[in-house]
């Protein structure tokens, strides 16, 4: 399934008004190095049956999204975060693990972009 990636104007503005370009450059960079390390920790932990290590990696995922709008992300990491704590089997997460990765890999063209409008 593909996920359409937007990102929230009021989060967008908000990030503007408190530090401007050069913290939303920042902000994107630490994005892009930090979620790879969380969605392998999150499939190894789903592959591992490690309930706790999917939860715990989906946690940051979801907090990171939402400081800076991605919204998709945020609430899949959120629904993931959700059914580990609620001791889901790993197929029930699985689906949307997959759709996590595919939105991140769409989130980070989107931030790239970004990126570069921004200097």
């Amino acid at each position: 399934m593909s996920v359409v990636v937007e990102l929230d104007s009021k989060a967008w503005e908000k990030l503007e008004k408190t530090g401007g370009p050069q913290l939303i450059r920042e902000l994107i960079d630490i994005y892009l190095q930090y979620i790879p390390g969380k969605l392998a920790e999150a499939r190894a932990g789903l592959q591992a049956d490690k309930l706790e290590d999917v939860q715990w990696a989906a946690h940051p995922i979801k907090s990171s999204s939402n400081n800076l709008g991605i919204t998709i992300m945020r609430v899949l990491a959120e629904k993931i975060e959700n059914l580990a704590m609620e001791k889901q089997n790993a197929a029930t997460i699985a689906p949307l693990l997959a759709e996590l990765e595919d939105a991140f890999a769409r989130t980070k063209l989107l931030l790239e972009t970004k990126r570069r409008e921004l200097g």
